[in-house]
């Protein structure tokens, strides 16, 4: 009778099959068993890096219950809240492209900051990229640019903010 070894352990030829089968079965199922989804005490714990990172939602309308922790859209469009900012963008299509509104506001007391650098970063559904400065609107208290785009499909867009030096970015996602 032929041995083959396994570290110190020597096994028979004639098992060699079945137990290269039982240890690829027996590491399948513990890698599997460790993908369940199941968590333990440990995996809730909250570190101080994921509670310092900035917390985005988008909410495309502004039907939200105030009584949760999600930032609600004022002005129907998408919300970003991040460090001490609360970002609403509102795409509006019209004939000739997009009129952008941006709301820049505190994110306590939503008051309105209309002293922010603002541009927009916005990428078409054919991968072309478009850079907007975004104009101060003082009586609609708001930013706004004109995308001159009919292009159909979703457009990616980073909202690059700067009040009083803290620079804050913001992505968002529209489809036209």
């Amino acid at each position: 009778m032929t041995f083959f070894n396994l570290g110190r352990l020597r096994f028979p030829h004639a098992l060699r099959t079945p137990l290269r089968l039982t240890l690829t079965l027996g590491m399948g199922i513990l890698i599997l068993n460790g993908c369940t989804g199941e968590t333990s005490t440990n995996d809730l714990e909250t570190t101080p890096s994921e509670m310092d990172s900035p917390a985005v939602e988008s909410s495309p309308n502004s039907d939200q219950n105030d009584s949760t922790d999600h930032p609600t859209a004022q002005y129907g469009g998408q919300v970003v809240e991040t460090g001490d900012y609360h970002l609403e963008l509102v795409p509006i299509p019209e004939d000739s492209g997009i009129h952008l509104d941006f709301y820049v506001q505190t994110r306590d007391d939503r008051e309105i900051i209309s002293n922010a650098t603002v541009t927009a970063q916005v990428q078409l559904p054919n991968g072309q990229e478009m850079e907007l400065p975004m104009e101060y609107d003082a009586p609609g208290e708001h930013y706004f640019a004109f995308l001159p785009s009919q292009v159909s499909g979703d457009y990616l867009v980073v909202m690059l903010t700067e009040v009083e030096g803290t620079r804050t970015n913001a992505r968002f996602r529209f489809s036209q």
